[in-house]
């Protein structure tokens, strides 16, 4: 999928590249701009998801992005949001199952019409890249069969036997190229290094990237929960949450050298990475009082320390960390049905910024870019 040449434009949507996609700096006379993009999950089938922006050194929070550019709502939940280096973002969302391309640079939407084949509640999507355009799509889905169960520490256990992902080409309009089963209820998803790591029931489950045939399953051995986020840390490791458990890591190069940091992690396996990849970020809340108290934390990869940063009196619905400042972003759900409250603090725990976002914030994606 390809799309038109532009000038960057100041109301870009290319606010939402991760770290390492980062434009080409076009000349010291341009302007550097850092811009947080919020996610806002929405009420589930309700229609309301949407994205946010924020200038983090500015203190200035823009709202209903999506619509702004687009003159209509999403109507629909957001489930996941990826971007490719070239400027295609993917919105995946539920309520109703849907994805939609939309071009980084105008914020318009690539396709009329979202892509909606074989689409059975998709939770994560990978984007790879070709000849400077994006040419596949990979999207985790559940199934629609579900089982209801427990693990042996308690946690429940939601169970979709009939997970798979789809494998889209992309080169004109979005079109099923394959779907492959993976197991129980998919997950994250990480394309790195000609490889692609699918967050199941179990563990982690490596796929050839062209074959797509199943060539490792790596499982915890010491943690008990579904396994859930992905991210590539340093020493080319991959890194997974197990939902309200902790964190394992393994070598992408053959999946040994694994380690299993044990701690208490919220429901959802919410995580971030810092720049250098020698941190992980999360947060645990304890519902035993009458309110919430969330504690936010950082656990060194390498000793498995994990070091108190802050607390709030509130539950904590998403977490991330901004590449270029250090800074910790945290999304208060309040009723969970209403808009969040997203704190930005420094990395000494101290208070940077606390604004309104939209209805469930959900993650955050960073940029730095130059513009006019």
């Amino acid at each position: 999928m390809k799309r038109k040449k532009h000038h960057i434009l100041f109301t870009a949507v290319i606010v939402l590249f991760v770290s390492s996609c980062t434009p080409e700096r076009p000349s010291t006379q341009h302007r550097e701009v850092m811009i947080t993009g919020i996610i806002n999950e929405g009420k589930f089938n309700a229609g309301e998801g949407e994205l946010s922006f924020y200038y983090e050194e500015e203190k200035e929070m823009i709202n209903n992005v999506f619509h702004a550019f687009n003159g209509m709502a999403l109507g629909a939940s957001i489930q996941a949001v990826n971007l490719s280096p070239v400027g295609v973002l993917a919105l995946v969302c539920n309520a109703p199952d849907k994805v939609h391309f939309v071009d980084a640079v105008t914020g318009k939407l690539l396709l009329t019409d979202p892509f909606t084949d074989e689409l059975e509640t998709p939770r994560g999507i990978a984007l790879a890249e070709s000849n400077y355009s994006v040419s596949t799509a990979f999207i985790t889905n559940w199934g629609e069969a579900r089982k209801i169960g427990e693990w042996p520490n308690g946690m429940p256990m939601n169970d979709y036997p009939n997970a798979y992902f789809l494998v889209l080409d992309l080169s004109n309009q979005p079109t099923v190229h394959k779907k492959v089963p993976c197991g129980n209820t998919a997950e994250g998803i990480l394309l790195y290094q000609n490889r692609l790591y699918v967050a199941v029931l179990d563990g982690v489950k490596v796929y050839n990237y062209t074959a797509l045939d199943s060539i490792a399953m790596i499982k915890a051995e010491t943690l008990g929960g579904a396994a859930r986020q992905l991210v590539a840390g340093a020493n080319n490791k991959i890194w997974v949450s197990v939902q309200g458990a902790g964190i394992m890591g393994f070598s992408s190069f053959d999946y040994s050298n694994k380690t299993e940091y044990s701690f208490a992690m919220n429901y959802d396996g919410k995580m971030d990475i810092s720049a250098d990849g020698a941190y992980i970020y999360s947060y645990d809340t304890d519902y035993t009082n009458s309110s919430a108290s969330t504690a936010v934390y950082k656990v060194n990869l390498t000793t498995g320390e994990q070091t108190m940063l802050f607390s709030e009196e509130n539950d904590i619905y998403g977490i991330g960390v901004n590449p270029f400042t250090g800074r910790i972003y945290t999304a208060n759900p309040h009723s969970y049905i209403a808009n969040s409250t997203v704190s930005v603090y420094n990395d000494d725990g101290s208070l940077h910024d606390s604004v309104t976002s939209g209805i469930l914030t959900s993650g955050f994606l960073f940029v730095n870019y130059l513009t006019d």
